[in-house]
């Protein structure tokens, strides 16, 4: 599944929050040199979250950003839908109108590619990042490191 480089922060943003939860606030520019990212860039995604309801921020010398619900609440699919809309956006809505409309090839596929996007939807919208985190910590209690999860 192919996500934007956003999406990608989007989400490493978020796990790094769910490691803090209830814990301390973490500053912009903490979160935007643990991943490598330019902080403007990573402040309009923290924006985007905000806006969403995902993360809250305190402006000041102590402030920074935290999640606004547990881990436990959150989904991989709630982050990826609102960041990457265009990777779940299907260049037609797989009516019997568009079944008409299209080449003879493409409807050999007609209403596939909607029971796929269902499939990935039933993976992302059961994933929470408390689930990665136990995922996290299951991997690093193990002695063979070759088994870490990405996202």
């Amino acid at each position: 599944m192919k996500r934007s480089t956003r999406c990608d922060y989007a989400l490493q943003a978020v796990l790094e929050l769910s490691h803090y939860y209830n814990n301390k606030l973490v500053r912009l520019s903490d979160l935007a040199n643990n991943q490598n990212v330019p902080q403007k860039y990573l402040e309009q995604i923290m924006v985007q979250l905000k806006k969403g309801g995902y993360v809250h921020s305190k402006k000041g010398p102590h402030g920074g950003y935290t999640l606004a619900k547990p881990p436990g609440e959150i989904y991989l699919g709630d982050i990826i839908r609102m960041i990457d809309t265009r990777m779940f956006t299907s260049p037609y809505s797989e009516t019997l109108q568009d079944l008409e409309n299209l080449q003879s090839a493409q409807k050999n596929f007609f209403g596939v590619w909607a029971e796929i996007q269902g499939a990935v939807f039933a993976v992302i919208d059961n994933i929470s990042f408390e689930d990665i985190l136990r995922r996290e910590s299951q991997v690093l209690s193990r002695k063979n490191y070759n088994l870490i999860y990405h996202i």
